[in-house]
């Protein structure tokens, strides 16, 4: 008869080989663990399966290796296996090449390539992944990074990180893409023009007070192109490669493991811009960011790069289980940043933090117990056919109004020019964490750029765990309008090119209804006016967000940000380079917006 091992089973042979007239089959899915040093051969009397039938062993099954003495893979395992696991204490030596496609586990003892090829397959599927638990890969492998065509299927800045000690800017090599670089890039004020325009770079934050790219933001000044393609990408390092989707790229070398340090630092000008450092997951598996300890003068928020198209993408955050996931796949990089200007802090990338288990990975936050309440705001154009942005604004015991390095993750402009975000002060966030609501109305100004000018829509996408009574309002300044927010309302608008000031948060918990605002609104003063070199405001209490300016065609000429703590004190507008004229002061008290008629001379 034939001995069949099925989908989900498993056969350990315990040292006894399988000897006898039958047939042998390890059906996809299936476990053949093996103790003979030989290994598995398709014919003869030798290793772990000898019946004289048919032998048939899937390459889409799992093989172990639990010998007591050395142990070799034998020339009946097929060229591919869906798993690979070595829990011999001696070595397991590879007899021909072989591909792994989802977990090359090295539970106990290591395994020897021999000079045979080991590849870790990479498809729309899924990416192989290696667990070093207990072992190690003596001699070089071949790791693959599929480029997923889902959220671009075209041409795209992707950020890679070598999983192996040994890689080099020509490795990015693939069968559709050949890498560019030129270092004259690094040296012109118009690095736009630069022939050939480099598709492979890397980051350095210390290029911001020094690069000539003066007509680049100044993050963008941070972009440095290698001199050569025989470079090398330093292991722990991030690089941002604009190549086709669909492509393969294949790291080959000795694979990075154990601890791994990155030196990271911030330059003291310009203050604002600095910080900013591409690292990568060093590792041949995911890695949970979330697992990691991370020095004080290092921001807890990452920020994933997702391609949207040629030269266009959006930077997805992550902090403190907010914005999705902290997992960082194999060979990618991210962005990080020192929060503290001069600080030299340590980022030390560890096993402990790395996945052992293939496949997708639910968002690694707090779970289902998770009670902080939470709001996600989207934006997009009306049609639905442009890119989207969402800002997340939660309340935790901890967090405070200002910028948090635990709580808070900043806004990292998107390339498509659809940027949403809150403010807290100077600092622009993508992820705002607050303290929790009070029995005070709390406003949370947002910040808003788009494309091109035109109708966009703003869509609440999730609201979790207010308590009962609390209310939220998206507050539009330039309009008066205050839009009610529950999960799946839509509040269509026309907007410039950007928006300072005109959109606010209001969030109102039961005990301050939305209609307790009007008595201090009606104690706000507005002196003198008219004006005609500054006009000062005066406010009952501190009330955060900004005040604006409107001309008569109803465009936004100036903003002021207002106190959100201390003593109440007047505010001065300085509206000396405005034209005489009659214009539109548009406020937010509490939520609430208010228009005084001011009159500049």
């Amino acid at each position: 008869g034939t001995l069949t091992v099925q989908d989900g089973g498993e056969l350990r042979t315990a040292c006894q080989p399988l000897t006898g007239p039958g047939n042998f089959l390890l059906q996809a899915g299936g476990t053949l663990t093996i103790c003979d040093p030989a290994g598995i051969a398709a014919t003869g009397l030798v290793g772990a399966v000898q019946l004289t039938g048919t032998r048939s062993f899937s390459p889409d099954a799992t093989y172990g290796y639990d010998g007591t003495q050395a142990q070799v893979t034998g020339p009946g395992l097929p060229a591919q296996v869906r798993s690979l696991a070595v829990a011999n204490g001696q070595t397991l030596a590879l007899s021909q090449p072989v591909a792994v496609a989802q977990v090359l586990r090295l539970s106990s003892g290591n395994l020897v390539t021999g000079g045979q090829s080991l590849t870790l397959l990479s498809s729309a599927t899924g990416t192989a992944l290696v667990d070093n638990t207990g072992g190690v890969v003596l001699g070089a492998a071949t790791v693959q990074r599929y480029v997923d065509p889902t959220r671009n299927p075209g041409r795209g800045y992707r950020h890679f990180s070598p999983p192996i000690a040994t890689a080099t800017v020509a490795g990015l090599t693939t069968a559709g893409f050949v890498p560019v670089v030129n270092a004259a890039y690094n040296s012109t004020p118009s690095p736009g023009q630069v022939t050939p325009f480099p598709t492979v770079y890397g980051y350095d934050q210390s290029r911001l007070a020094t690069s000539p790219a003066t007509a680049y933001s100044f993050f963008d000044r941070g972009w440095v192109s290698p001199a050569a393609l025989s470079d090398a990408l330093a292991v722990g390092q991030g690089y941002t490669v604009n190549l086709p989707a669909g492509e393969t790229v294949q790291f080959t070398g000795p694979l990075n493991n154990g601890s791994i340090v990155q030196s990271l630092g911030r330059a003291l000008a310009p203050a604002q811009e600095t910080g900013w450092h591409l690292v990568g997951n060093p590792y041949p598996s995911p890695l949970d960011w979330s697992r990691l300890n991370r020095p004080a003068t290092l921001d807890d928020a990452l920020y994933v790069a997702e391609s949207t198209g040629p030269y266009t993408g959006q930077y997805r955050a992550y902090v403190n289980g907010m914005g999705g996931t902290p997992l960082v796949g194999t060979g990618q990089g991210f962005f990080v940043r020192v929060n503290t200007a001069g600080a030299t802090p340590a980022l030390t990338f560890t096993n402990a933090a790395r996945l052992t288990t293939f496949g997708s990975e639910p968002a690694l936050g707090r779970g289902p117990a998770d009670t902080r309440p939470v709001l996600r705001l989207t934006l997009r154009d009306t049609l639905g056919t442009g890119p989207a942005d969402a800002l997340y604004v939660y309340f935790e015991a901890g967090a405070t109004a200002g910028r948090d390095a635990r709580y808070d993750a900043e806004k990292l402009p998107n390339s498509t020019g659809l940027n949403l975000a809150s403010t807290a002060g100077p600092a622009v966030l993508a992820i705002n964490g607050l303290p929790p609501l009070s029995a005070q109305a709390l406003t949370v100004p947002l910040a808003v750029a788009v494309p091109q000018a035109g109708p966009y829509v703003f869509t609440l996408t999730q609201a979790d765990h207010f308590a009962p009574g609390t209310t939220v309002y998206l507050v539009d300044a330039l309009t008066g309008r205050r839009q009610r927010l529950t999960p799946g309302t839509r509040y269509a608008c026309t907007l410039a090119a950007t928006a300072p000031g005109r959109f606010a948060l209001a969030f109102y918990p039961a005990a301050a209804t939305a209609t307790a605002a009007p008595g201090l609104a009606r104690q706000v003063q507005v002196f003198p006016n008219p004006a005609a070199d500054y006009v000062t405001l005066v406010l009952p209490r501190p009330t955060g967000g900004q005040a604006l300016l409107t001309n008569s065609l109803g465009q936004m000429v100036l903003t002021q940000l207002l106190p959100a703590t201390g003593p109440p004190a007047p505010v001065s507008v300085d509206v000396r380079h405005l034209p005489p004229g009659v214009y539109q002061l548009h406020l937010l008290v509490e939520g609430q917006p208010l228009v005084h008629r001011v009159v500049v001379e």
